[in-house]
């Protein structure tokens, strides 16, 4: 296992910074602003002068109670909490239901010709059928390509639906049992290629049958390209060239598009009933940000040991049966009536007039715990697509299958046909032997680059804040005599989107920043499902009255052969490499909350976004006013005790992480923005 040095970043021990600290510095502004803010205001203070505390509720300050949308945009007019991405709009839902009820009809008619008219399936030249040979296969990779991009879109998006939609109030709530369908796993690594079934058997268990079809349709969406691809056989018989239409595989892909119709379905009907509970994208981490700051969530984060994949999950499982439900929406502070949105613990089996205790204590020691979890040495690596085990097993795999390939050339053998056992006569027995197979070897690799390419946008903001501020960073913030560090500004970092752009704008993005790992993943996971187009067809059939022969297509085989070594050294460019590979992948909202819950990070202000105009540009102004260096590594928490996760350099004066932090967050936004307005 390599060994990965993780630094603190709160500027603590990183050398003499005195030169900051100069009147004509702006941070000195910002921090003489902040103190300004406090000694301004009201004669009794906006926090205790206690030491750091850790309690969710400070016991003097009013708790939030949840209140609806309706109600929230009749007292203040909030904006509409409904945001969707393209992918899931009712629009875009409704044009890929008629794709795949077309591409289902079209498969039918197929079957039915092939089987009532053969002879328009013959034709004298192999340049007369090629659209006939590869437009299923072509049809079976859009279909994919296009699902996948749904799906991905479903798993990011329906945790934030299921706690927009609980219910308010205390009467509705039933009983004594938590909600059967609250989404308690991160699905949003399922899509990228791999079936979990845990978290399908979680999904059943939990009553979530519609996120468990979703991601069941995974299987389909493997064998779709392949099956398409192998629908037409091609055979020379001596008049020419006959196409035979598998009937097994084309009632296997009639069955899948009609899975993935009745599944599109499904989740269009359910949308259309149920709001997301979100302003904007929720895809940058500065926006998950928005949507934690001011919570009283963090407390349960003490004791969990995030160094293990599924010690989160089990602790986020039990907040339910414990009376502690994740709600997104919006909330209201009786004392002072300010309105926030975001995500919270509503409480369940008491009354709303108290905060819900969030304490951990059944987990033994925290202190040790946290002593684990901030060894150097820890791999979170999760995903079995990653293992390096894995991708040394495939990389094996295809090189002895260079190796075959290379022998059979070298001695001339793809040039000579080669006859077929009885066992391969059936048309069924030659798809499957001479089609599916060669496809699936190499479908073995698809797994790690769609693993890679979600893994790779989604950790490459935290990628950058483990890496060497580049020098013109470095430069502009800090002046060209001091000396180098690690992190990254808010635009290579909180702000950095690569999941919401579609291929060709995440690749131009990359481009861009130079981020070459998230071009390469974005380009094979795209094209992945295509290569079967040509997988498929490197063996062709030849059939007389009293032989049946195979033989190789030669340009097949070369491109093949092309791309199998393009493979075997992607496998490894793909692999995650560095610090990164100690980081908890942020797929959740409450995998982002276990990075940054002990993090000075939350009293940042420019995060705050509460007033009915502020939108998702007003984030961006703000968080890269702010001109922060954003860190990923061990931090010092406002608990005093350190952490692995995500950091700032130059964070507003440590404060008690409680309700009265969202009052400091107001003010401090209404005092720079009223700066900026004179």
């Amino acid at each position: 296992m390599e060994s990965f040095p993780l630094r603190s970043m709160t500027g603590r021990g990183h050398g003499d910074y005195s030169h900051l600290e100069s009147h004509d510095n702006p941070r000195q502004v910002s921090e003489n602003v902040h103190e300004r803010l406090i000694n301004d205001q009201d004669d009794a203070p906006l926090f205790s002068d206690q030491s750091r505390g850790l309690s969710a509720h400070s016991g003097n300050s009013s708790p939030f109670i949840p209140i609806t949308e309706e109600e929230a945009r009749r007292t203040t007019n909030l904006p509409e909490l409904n945001f969707r991405p393209t992918g899931l709009k009712t629009w875009y839902l409704s044009i890929l239901m008629l794709w795949q009820f077309l591409c289902m009809g079209s498969v039918v008619a197929l079957i039915a010709l092939g089987e009532t008219r053969p002879p328009w399936f013959r034709f004298g030249s192999r340049s007369s059928f090629w659209m006939w040979l590869y437009m299923p296969g072509l049809i079976g990779f859009l279909t994919t390509v296009s699902w996948r991009g749904t799906v991905q879109w479903y798993n990011r998006i329906i945790p934030y639906v299921r706690m927009a939609n609980i219910p308010t109030s205390y009467s509705q709530q039933a009983g004594d049992r938590p909600p059967r369908n609250l989404l308690n796993v991160s699905l949003n690594g399922n899509p990228s290629g791999t079936l979990n079934l845990g978290h399908i058997r979680s999904l059943l268990g939990s009553g979530d049958y519609l996120s468990a079809m979703v991601n069941l349709t995974i299987l389909g969406t493997w064998l779709l390209t392949p099956l398409k691809s192998g629908l037409f056989q091609l055979v020379e018989d001596g008049r020419g060239w006959q196409i035979h239409v598998s009937k097994v595989f084309g009632y296997l892909g009639v069955a899948i598009y009609l899975w993935l119709l009745l599944t599109t379905f499904w989740v269009f009907h359910h949308l259309r009933s149920r709001r997301t509970g979100l302003k904007w994208n929720p895809a940058p981490l500065a926006s998950q940000l928005c949507l934690l700051q001011g919570s009283n969530i963090f407390n349960s984060f003490e004791g969990v040991d995030c160094s293990r994949a599924s010690s989160l999950e089990h602790a986020v499982k039990e907040w339910p049966e414990n009376g502690l439900v994740l709600r997104l929406g919006y909330w209201k502070q009786e004392e002072t009536n300010i309105i926030t949105h975001g995500v919270r613990f509503l409480a369940r089996n008491r009354g709303f007039g108290s905060e819900q205790p969030t304490q951990r204590h059944a987990r033994g020691s925290s202190d040790g715990v946290e002593l684990d979890a901030c060894r150097t040495d820890i791999d979170r690596i999760w995903n079995i697509s990653l293992f390096d085990s894995y991708i040394s097993s495939t990389t094996i795999m295809g090189l002895i299958l260079l190796g075959f390939a290379s022998y059979a050339w070298a001695t001339g053998r793809i040039f000579q046909p080669f006859g077929l056992t009885t066992m391969a006569l059936h048309p069924l027995e030659r798809g499957i032997i001479f089609s599916l197979l060669p496809s699936f070897a190499y479908g073995l690799f698809h797994s790690t680059f769609l693993s890679s390419d979600v893994y790779m946008r989604t950790m490459m903001p935290i990628q950058n804040m483990a890496s060497p501020l580049p020098g013109e960073d470095r430069h502009r913030i800090f002046g060209p005599a001091h000396e180098s560090l690690k992190g990254a500004t808010a635009g290579n970092s909180m702000l950095l989107d690569y999941l919401s752009p579609n291929a060709v704008g995440c690749i131009a993005q990359a481009i861009e920043f130079g981020h070459y790992k998230v071009i390469l993943g974005v380009v094979l996971a795209t094209l992945s499902n295509s290569v079967y187009l040509v997988v498929a067809r490197i063996f062709d059939f030849g059939e007389t009255e009293k032989y049946h022969y195979v033989y190789v297509n030669v340009k097949t085989f070369y491109a093949s052969f092309g791309i199998m070594i393009i493979y075997c050294l992607s496998n490894w460019v793909l692999r995650p490499r560095g610090p990164i590979r100690t980081c908890r992948p942020a797929y959740g909202l409450v995998d982002f909350a276990s990075l940054i819950y002990r993090s000075e990070i939350l009293l940042c202000p420019e995060f705050w976004l509460q007033d009915s105009a502020d939108t998702e540009d007003h984030m961006k102004a703000q968080v890269t006013l702010a001109n922060r260096l954003y860190q990923y590594g061990i931090y010092h928490g406002i608990d005093a005790q350190d952490h692995v996760g995500i950091g700032v350099e130059y964070a507003p004066p440590t404060r008690l992480l409680d309700d009265d932090s969202t009052l400091f967050l107001e003010r401090s936004v209404n005092l720079a923005r009223a700066a900026l307005a004179t």
